[in-house]
């Protein structure tokens, strides 16, 4: 069992499961991350895993839940919505490189399910857009995404609730580095004028400790 419950402010959704579908997620992850030669197994894919292990084993949030006539403790982490959209990008594209069973793409699938399910239902009207922009992102290496997420994540969690929803899959689409490129070439606003023309002046330290998802 996977589930999601948006936050309040759009800035990302509370990844809910059971032990046995979080530890599949979680080995899923290690896996890939290890295996791929496309993947740093230090990177962005294991800190991912080690959310969903620190979920499962009791450090994160849990709540209990009846699935038809058992009660059951299921486990959630808060994901914020680009790293999230960024590492399921770099699954699906690394599948692409590696010799995955069934197992493997069942897994996929259902977090793409769960990721389109949750950005849907969080932000109906921009929803088609994140999904065009999960798919243009996909095809980055992870190597392209890393030189850029640490000032995507901190510019798009210093916007308010109506700007997060509105820049997300301009954001997003700021993490092809080919994209990035082509503006700075000629001389265009990146991936839309509502982007700062200088993203990488973001960083950590631009976010203050009050942050709320």
């Amino acid at each position: 069992m996977l589930t999601f419950e948006p936050c309040e402010n759009n800035g990302g959704f509370i990844f809910w499961g059971d032990y046995s579908s979080l530890d599949e997620v979680h080995k899923f992850l290690m896996d890939l991350s290890e295996n791929s030669t496309q993947l740093d197994s230090e990177g962005l894919i294991p800190s991912l895993a080690y959310d969903l292990r620190k979920a499962y084993e009791g450090q994160r949030e849990s709540k209990r839940e009846t699935i038809w006539e058992d009660e059951i403790t299921i486990y959630g982490v808060e994901q914020v919505w680009p790293t999230f959209i960024a590492i399921l990008a770099l699954c699906r594209g690394s599948l692409a490189y590696f010799p995955s069973s069934r197992l493997d793409q069942s897994i996929i699938y259902r977090l793409e399910a769960l990721f389109v399910e949750a950005v849907t239902s969080a932000m109906p009207k921009v929803s088609e857009n994140v999904i065009k922009a999960y798919e243009v992102v996909s095809v980055e290496s992870e190597s392209s995404i890393s030189e850029l997420i640490d000032s995507r994540v901190p510019y798009f969690l210093c916007l308010t609730k109506s700007e997060r929803e509105i820049q997300l899959h301009q954001i997003i689409n700021s993490m092809c580095k080919l994209t990035v490129e082509l503006c700075k070439k000629f001389k265009k606003p990146i991936c839309g004028n509502r982007l700062p023309e200088e993203l990488e002046q973001y960083s950590w330290e631009s976010v203050p400790d009050n942050i709320e998802l």
